[in-house]
């Protein structure tokens, strides 16, 4: 997971380990591929390769934008300085220009593109979502409460619970309701630790 990196640097992401050793150096941060008195600074090979493998990680990056995997933030002229969060419908249009700063197409245009990838807690979860995941828990928690191995502490429940279901976010609030739901034996709720005597409190 990645957060707000230009465009260009996010191509890390979708580029193989031998493609962006070769590519990654011959990204442009603030500079041209050209020197101050315009000569190219690589071969015209080195350039047409580089060209090459360019579009090539364009079209990895769409694919990500156009699925809703990556998200992308552009200032649009239109709508004033800025920076708005693209909508995945518009990648369906946008061409992204040369050197990965811009998108155009259909009407819009975005400039300074930054890319990030989505985070799964950050998807809204339906209601009804939510509850079948707590049925399922619950459910879960019972059959484990029978097992000689399951751990007595609770953070090692609810890591192995974490472990258990992989692709969804289980709050400590879920994890504490479902224990309860649950109706864990004695020997499986972890107490709260006494107060001290003589502390006053």
């Amino acid at each position: 997971m990645f957060r707000s990196q230009r465009l260009i640097e996010a191509f890390e992401h979708v580029a193989t380990a031998e493609e962006w050793r070769w590519f990654g150096p011959m990204v442009a941060r603030g500079t041209m591929h050209v020197g101050v008195d315009g000569w190219p600074l690589f071969s015209h090979a080195t350039l047409t390769a580089y060209d090459s493998l360019y579009q090539a990680l364009v079209e990895r990056t769409l694919q990500k934008l156009r699925s809703g995997e990556w998200i992308a933030r552009g200032i649009s002229p239109a709508y004033g300085p800025e920076a708005r969060q693209i909508d995945t419908h518009l990648w369906d249009y946008l061409c992204i220009k040369h050197r990965g700063e811009e998108a155009e197409g259909n009407g819009f245009h975005f400039l300074a593109l930054t890319i990030s990838s989505l985070r799964p807690t950050e998807l809204p979860v339906p209601q009804a979502q939510k509850a079948l995941l707590r049925r399922q828990l619950t459910q879960w928690l019972c059959i484990q409460a029978d097992k000689a191995k399951w751990p007595l502490l609770r953070t090692e429940q609810l890591a192995a619970v974490r472990e258990a279901f992989p692709n969804d976010t289980i709050t400590d609030n879920m994890f504490r309701d479902c224990r309860r739901a649950a109706q864990l034996p004695d020997h499986l709720v972890q107490k709260g630790r006494p107060k001290t005597k003589g502390s006053g409190f």
